[in-house]
């Protein structure tokens, strides 16, 4: 008979090894990224992160790092240097560093949008001089 706590354990989906490191994956981002070329560092360094940490540390640290992945947050980082952020998202599953999102049948709104908050803490400016 199964306990509660073997029932956990066998829901709980690991991932597979990666398939390549995440410095290759930078170095990928990088050769496409546009812009100053310091910028573009953090900025994909930024990225790569959030793909690591979806991986290792804390469970809070993981659902932080799928929730960028996953949301909105990622569209505008990536905008910040000309990255298609479906294609990040795209290597991010095939090399094994993000879990394939579940679909929502819900009709959920991401809370970031749901809260009127700017993508990735950014502030817009405004167009009037």
């Amino acid at each position: 008979m199964m306990t509660s706590i073997q029932v956990r354990e066998h829901a709980k989906a690991k991932l597979p090894p990666p398939l390549v490191k995440i410095r290759t994956i930078e170095r990928m981002l990088l050769r496409h990224a546009t812009g100053p070329i310091p910028e573009a560092r953090l900025v994909v360094a930024v990225i790569c992160q959030a793909m690591a940490d979806c991986r290792s540390g804390s469970k809070d640290d993981r659902r932080t790092a799928r929730a960028f992945l996953n949301g909105g947050d990622l569209d505008a980082w990536a905008a910040l240097v000309d990255l298609n952020p479906a294609f990040i998202r795209e290597v991010a599953i095939k090399t094994h560093y993000l879990p394939e999102a579940p679909m929502t049948t819900s009709g959920a709104v991401p809370a970031t949008i749901a809260t009127g908050r700017t993508h990735a803490g950014f502030q817009s400016r405004p167009t009037h001089m």
